[in-house]
Formats: C-alpha cells, sequence, structure tokens
C-alpha cells in the first residue's frame, strides 16, 4: 500500500511540475485581474511550454502565446474558462493540439470570437483535437506546417474559416469537416489531398491560389451556394476530383418579410455562383484525365453566374485531341459515344474556347482553341486512314482516329 501510495505521490508531482501556471511566469502578463493572458517567451528565453487546465484563471477571456519553442495543448485545457473568447498562438516553432484539447465534455460554452494560430512551423493535430471546441467567429490558420491532418482534425464550426500561406502534407479523407459559412483555403503547398478530404457544406467555398502535387477522385466533398476555384496548379490527379464539388441553389427568406417575425417564411431560391478560372492542370493526357472535367455541380449553375476561363493544359495535341473531338470538332463524334448531360458537354466547351495551352520549351500561353485548329485534320469516312497517320489494318477504327494530330504550318 505505502508503494502504491508512493507512486500515486510522484504522478500527482510530475504532473504538477509539467502544468504551468502561466500568470506566476516572468514572460506573461495578465491584466484586467487574470481576463487577459499575454504571454511573450521570447522576452525570457523560454522555449518549451505545456499548457494544461492548470495554466489559465477561470475568468481568462483572452489568451495570447508568442515566440516560444515547441508548445503541447493537454486535453481540457480550456474547459474551465467560461467566458474565453479569444485564443491566439503566433511564430512559435511547434504546436500540439492533444484530443479535445479544449473540453472533453461537450457544454454550452461562450462562442469564441476570434481562434487563430500563426507562422508555426510544426503544427500536429491530434484525432479528435476539435472536438467539443466551441462554436467560433473566425478561425484562421496562417504559415503554419501540416504535415498531416487526419479524419475530422480540422472539425470546426465557423462563421469563417481560413487555411492560408502554408505547407501541408496529407489531406486524409474527411480531414477538413466544415460547416462554416465561409471556408477560405488559399495560397498554400499541399502534397496530397485524398478522396473526400474536404467534406463541407457552407454559404462560400474559395480554393484559390494553392498548388497541389495530387488530388484524388472525388477529393473536395463541398456543398456550397458560391464556389470559386481559381488560379490553382494541379500537378497532378486521378479520376475526377471535382465530381462531389456542388454549387447548390438553396431557399433564403424572402426579401419583403420583416426579418424579426417568428416564422420567417422561405420562399426564394438563391441561385449559386461559380468561379473556374486560371487553374493550370499540369498533367491532362487522353481519355483518362477526361474525367477530370467530371463536374456535374456546373450543371446547377445558371449560365449568367456560370465564369470558366483562362484554365490552362500543357500544349500536347495527341493528349488534348479527345477534348478538342467533342468540344469543337462534334459532328465526328457518333452519339452513341457521347453519355453525357447537355451540361457536362457545356462545362467541356467553355473550359475548351476560352482555355489556354503552356508551350513547355518557351512557357508562352496561346489559346488553346487555337493552337488545337493549328493541328488537328478530320479523317473523313473513306479516306485512307493509312495516309492521313490514322490505325489501319481489321477492326473497327475508334472514333478518336477521326482527329488527327499534324505540325502546324
Amino acid at each position: 500500500m505505502r508503494v502504491v501510495a508512493l507512486v500515486l505521490v510522484l504522478v500527482w508531482a510530475v504532473a504538477a511540475a509539467s502544468a504551468v501556471d502561466l500568470c506566476s511566469q516572468s514572460f506573461c502578463a495578465c491584466p484586467d485581474a487574470g481576463k487577459r493572458v499575454e504571454c511573450k517567451c521570447d522576452v525570457a528565453g523560454k522555449s518549451n511550454l505545456k499548457i494544461s487546465k492548470r495554466s489559465l484563471p477561470r475568468q481568462t477571456e483572452h489568451l495570447s502565446l508568442s515566440g516560444c519553442g515547441d508548445v503541447a495543448i493537454a486535453a481540457d485545457s480550456f474547459a474551465h474558462c467560461s467566458d474565453l473568447s479569444h485564443i491566439e498562438f503566433t511564430n512559435l516553432k511547434g504546436l500540439e493540439l492533444g484530443p479535445t484539447f479544449y473540453s472533453k465534455k461537450e457544454s454550452d460554452f461562450r462562442e469564441v470570437q476570434n481562434f487563430t494560430i500563426s507562422s508555426v512551423g510544426r503544427l500536429e493535430i491530434s484525432p479528435r483535437a476539435f472536438s467539443n471546441f466551441p462554436k467560433t467567429g473566425r478561425a484562421i490558420f496562417s504559415e503554419v506546417g501540416l504535415k498531416r491532418v487526419t479524419e475530422k482534425g480540422l472539425e470546426i464550426l465557423a462563421d469563417l474559416f481560413v487555411i492560408k500561406e502554408s505547407e501541408i502534407g496529407v489531406l486524409e479523407r474527411g480531414s477538413v469537416y466544415s460547416d462554416a459559412s465561409e471556408l477560405s483555403i488559399k495560397n498554400n503547398r499541399i502534397e496530397l489531398i485524398e478522396e473526400g478530404a474536404f467534406d463541407a457544406s457552407v454559404r462560400k467555398f474559395d480554393f484559390i491560389g494553392n498548388t497541389v502535387d495530387f488530388i484524388s477522385h472525388n477529393g473536395m466533398s463541398v456543398a456550397c451556394l458560391h464556389g470559386k476555384i481559381v488560379g490553382n496548379t494541379f500537378k497532378n490527379q486521378t479520376g475526377s476530383p471535382l465530381m462531389d464539388f456542388g454549387p447548390d441553389p438553396v431557399c433564403v427568406p424572402d426579401p419583403d418579410t420583416d426579418p424579426y417575425e417568428e416564422d420567417v417564411v422561405y420562399n426564394v431560391v438563391s441561385n449559386p455562383v461559380l468561379e473556374f478560372t486560371d487553374n493550370f492542370f499540369q498533367t491532362f493526357g487522353g481519355a483518362a484525365d477526361m474525367q477530370l472535367l467530371n463536374f456535374p455541380g456546373a450543371n446547377n449553375v445558371p449560365l449568367g453566374s456560370l465564369d470558366i476561363r483562362g484554365n490552362k493544359v500543357r500544349c500536347d495535341c495527341e493528349s488534348l485531341k479527345e477534348l478538342a473531338a467533342l468540344a469543337d470538332f462534334e459532328h465526328v463524334v457518333p452519339r452513341e459515344h457521347v453519355s453525357l448531360e447537355r451540361g457536362a458537354v457545356l462545362f467541356r466547351k467553355e473550359f475548351y474556347d476560352s482555355g489556354l495551352c503552356v508551350d513547355d520549351a518557351t512557357g508562352n500561353e496561346v489559346s488553346l482553341k487555337a493552337f488545337m485548329r493549328d493541328r488537328i485534320v478530320v479523317v473523313e469516312p473513306g479516306e485512307d486512314e493509312e495516309d492521313k497517320g490514322g490505325r489501319s489494318g481489321s477492326g473497327e477504327a475508334h472514333w478518336v482516329d477521326a482527329v488527327q494530330c499534324v505540325d502546324a504550318e
């Protein structure tokens, strides 16, 4: 019994020693009777730090921590702070968010108005880290290094949820799980987006200026009213990454309805808006990569609200001739080979007509449509296909052989 008691005492002593009372530290200031806790580790040369439920006064409303080495946030660290509304971690070497770091139990917490993580060299998000995290006005992740995000690793309910200017390794299936009013992913480098990595239902979704090494089939499962996929570079992909990306119409209140009425009638349909512009698809080759343009959600967008232009592929006639046949030489495509809905055909036509291609040798950009028209000849039925460079011999030739690439004059 004495041994057991001694072990328990030692365990408690170690836990107490590792639990830092921030307001007792020289590098922290706690004005307003501890309602604000502001720590600057670089002032005192403090390196590593562990935050637990012993670290903050119960009355804390504002927490900011900057200039530290490695910081670890243990489970249940903020459950006792019922008025906490501002949390900011900046300029850290590393930050580890443990499972249920905010609270182990679901409770009626005050809304966190601002949650910011910025300039963190290595951010580690444990599975279920954001379980029981309160509703948030703004959740901002800026200039962070994220090696891997597991399923529901970023499960945040926020009015505005932003991930920007960060280095991200793998986004696993369901890792960005959000019902935010606005979800914004901007200017990041992402190594891999797995199937279903984005699982979100939001009012506005922006995916802008990102470089993605590889995106899997159905990588973006997003329902939104306003969608922007603009200025991104996709180095490689498989299947149809945008198969489940759906700008959808929603019902909104009648503008003539008194907003203070108890029973607001949602009887007006707000049409979705989609901007799909200036993206560069570095790998686009033949029938397999034609699936890249499977984008059923575009069918839900009225023509006046659909903006498709300036998207780029490499200038390679052979890899683009099937797209050219469908979009520009449709008379050579037998009807039985076109199973696409009218909206899907329109999307491909807009992509082709307004697109650009990039010359590998010079880096120059030219009109995709003009490039292909300079290099495509149509082999009419009965012509000598062998003379045109087409397939010869027994058996029915594939319809794609009706268009052939030749050197530009």
